[in-house]
């Protein structure tokens, strides 16, 4: 049936005309599936089905004014279970159950320190990848409580663990390479070639 039209194009069709420009404020058009319950982490959703294959788009309630967005889809699982495969959580972070694909670049649209963390035993896999940031951006590579800066313009250069002092500088053109402070090698001969 229609609902704001009298010539529905589909089995359920909404048409309404609001000319507000998106922003991330809140607003009134469109539907809205509610679940009036206040209990953490109950939730509202909305279901697709397939046949017998079903997947789910849950708003999960973390807390007042707080929520996570989750998409579930059917696994092969036993009749009634599905599995998790992206988690978009109240402070903005995604989470992805298992592997992503992009055909296309992956792109941080706010570069305001937002991450993409991987996991012990993750891995990036590709004949040729290339990683880009803007001028002022950098890769921070992280092991347990220790990481390490890398920004690269002309030069590419690595940085201490809060990214306050450069330690090496590789110059792009010349091949040269500075160190900032004296370099020791603990086992063995370290070679000028």
């Amino acid at each position: 049936g229609g609902f704001g039209t009298d010539s529905p194009d589909n089995t359920i069709h909404g048409k309404y005309d609001d000319s507000t420009v998106y922003s991330t404020d809140t607003h009134t058009a469109g539907i809205q599936i509610e679940n009036e319950n206040s209990t953490a982490n109950t939730f509202s959703q909305l279901h697709f089905r397939s046949g017998n294959s079903d997947s789910y788009i849950r708003n999960i309630r973390n807390a007042d004014n707080l929520a996570t967005l989750v998409f579930l889809t059917d696994n092969g699982g036993a009749s009634g279970d599905v599995g998790e495969a992206l988690r978009l959580n109240n402070d903005q972070s995604a989470t992805f159950a298992s592997s992503v694909t992009a055909n296309g670049n992956l792109t941080n649209l706010h570069g305001n320190g937002n991450n993409i963390k991987m996991s012990a035993g993750a891995q990036i896999t590709a004949s040729a990848y290339s990683i880009y940031t803007a001028e002022t951006s950098y890769l921070r590579f992280v092991s347990l409580n220790n990481s390490i800066y890398h920004r690269a313009k002309i030069s590419h250069v690595f940085s201490n663990e809060d990214g306050s002092s450069d330690l090496l500088t590789l110059n792009s053109s010349t091949g040269a390479a500075t160190f900032s402070s004296s370099v020791s090698a603990t086992n063995g001969i370290f070679n000028n070639k």
